[in-house]
């Protein structure tokens, strides 16, 4: 496979993911307050690298604290991916890990 192909190739799948991913509406989220999706709150340049991000990222959620991270995760109406200020990762699957001490 040629350089040009296998652009074109990842380029196609990052377009396909952003166009049919479902993004969760974490604005419904009233408790914990300042919960925001990780792209959001990423700084990148330049800027054509947002697709990659938004694949990497997807529907990850930040929060101030473990435990408005665990609450996000794991107590609401769905669970979410989260992840705290401190790096602790809470997957939906139950997975911890991460974090500083």
């Amino acid at each position: 496979m040629s350089r040009k192909s296998a652009n074109a190739s990842v380029g196609q799948s990052l377009s396909w993911r952003h166009r049919n991913s479902v993004w969760c509406d974490y604005s419904s989220i009233r408790s914990p307050a300042d919960v925001k999706l990780v792209v959001d709150v990423i700084r990148y340049e330049p800027p054509v690298i947002k697709k990659a991000l938004l694949y990497a990222c997807g529907n990850a959620l930040v929060c101030n604290t473990v435990e408005d991270a665990r609450e996000v995760a794991y107590n609401m109406e769905t669970r979410h991916k989260a992840v705290a200020l401190d790096g602790t990762l809470f997957q939906k699957s139950g997975i911890i890990s991460g974090g500083a001490r």
